[in-house]
């Protein structure tokens, strides 16, 4: 079953790598959407429905957190990819699946896979 997810990433390098080791690795991963900025990834969010979302957390216009706090409720999964450990306790009080300290790599998308298709049962 298809997985339909976004990614809100504004760098290029790892956007890139993101989509490759997706794309290489889990054919059932659909990226439906791409953002660089809360702004974008916010408008895509309100008009698309998606199963799950990879979010970097420093943005150019603000922060992961600011997209997951201006919708109400959401009913997808959140992988967090981001270059700093220091926003762990800020993950915490949201409901994310996974946080990747990058750089990313095939070991560390394949656990944060894991952990999304045992929470999401329908897409085992």
């Amino acid at each position: 079953m298809p997985v339909n997810a976004m990614i809100t990433e504004d760098d290029l390098l790892s956007r890139t790598i993101l989509v490759d080791l997706l794309e290489d690795h889990f054919p059932e991963v659909h990226i439906v959407g791409m953002a660089d900025n809360v702004k974008d990834s916010v408008v895509f969010l309100h008009d698309h429905k998606i199963d799950l979302l990879f979010l970097d957390l420093e943005l150019p216009d603000g922060m992961g957190f600011d997209i997951l706090r201006s919708l109400q409720n959401w009913d997808f999964g959140v992988i967090v990819t981001t270059s700093y450990a220091k926003y762990a306790k800020e993950l915490g009080s949201l409901n994310i699946l996974y946080s990747i300290v990058k750089p990313l790599t095939r070991q560390s998308l394949e656990t944060a896979m894991n952990v999304y298709r045992k929470k999401c049962k329908k897409y085992i």
